[in-house]
């Protein structure tokens, strides 16, 4: 497999490639190509979102693929550069380590979460679903329990949601981070007001004795969505090696 190289198409531009980190969907390689376009010095800029790659050509006078990294940085990314690699390594290979590092990163957040969102789970719904265990699950303090649960589920597991939401707003835009991080946000304000001040939310006239909490909605939907980008991440870890070598038999 070649690797992605520095080449002159003409005495004042020049054309690189750059592998790219963090994408997860065809929104995230619009808005890098959007970035890149209007960064000074570029002339054009292209992101392929299947092969993860962004071929930009650009004036070196006026800009270098350092500062091409910085613009897809500021834009909420990661690129890798030929100077990251260790000595005698290619670029492909630092990229694919690259990837595996960040897969097993996001593995250990889903797991944990995981780990924390069953129980989490059981506390909310159990009562629910099998009221005989309201007495063993509805105990006073379960409210609390279930806010130790969901903080580090939506903070840590979850951060990279309001970090790339934050990334997002800065450059005026909304993506699936923004959807997730607006959605369980709310839900965790709105729990813990109830968890801290449950008197302010209960309705003794309906019958109802306790305030309602919904931490499981934000642990929920936060590990469910680790669990398709960690899918998504196997699956195009394989399609997108074999996209590339596609691309250079063509």
């Amino acid at each position: 497999m070649s690797q992605p190289s520095l080449e002159t198409t003409s005495s004042l531009v020049e054309q690189t490639e750059l592998p790219l980190l963090g994408m997860h969907c065809s929104a995230c390689a619009n808005r890098i190509e959007k970035a890149l376009g209007v960064a000074p010095g570029v002339e054009s800029a292209v992101v392929n979102y299947a092969t993860t790659r962004a071929s930009v050509q650009y004036d070196p006078s006026l800009t270098s693929p350092a500062k091409l990294r910085e613009v897809v940085q500021d834009a909420g990314y990661d690129a890798l550069l030929p100077g990251q690699t260790e000595s005698g390594a290619s670029l492909t290979d630092a990229e694919n380590e690259a990837r595996a590092s960040k897969f097993a990163a996001l593995k250990s957040k889903f797991i944990i979460a995981l780990c924390l969102t069953v129980p989490l789970a059981i506390l909310a719904m159990g009562p629910h679903l099998f009221p005989a265990l309201q007495p063993i699950l509805g105990f006073p303090g379960s409210n609390w329990v279930q806010l130790a649960l969901a903080t580090p589920v939506l903070f840590w597991a979850g951060g990279e949601f309001f970090t790339g939401a934050w990334s997002a707003t800065k450059h005026r835009a909304a993506d699936m981070n923004t959807l997730v991080s607006i959605g369980t946000l709310a839900a965790y304000v709105f729990s813990v007001a109830a968890t801290v001040a449950p008197g302010a939310f209960i309705n003794h006239s309906s019958g109802v004795h306790h305030a309602p909490v919904y931490f499981e909605v934000a642990g929920m939907v936060v590990t469910l969505i680790l669990m398709g980008r960690l899918l998504e991440a196997r699956a195009r870890a394989q399609t997108g090696s074999a996209i590339r070598a596609l691309m250079e038999l063509g």
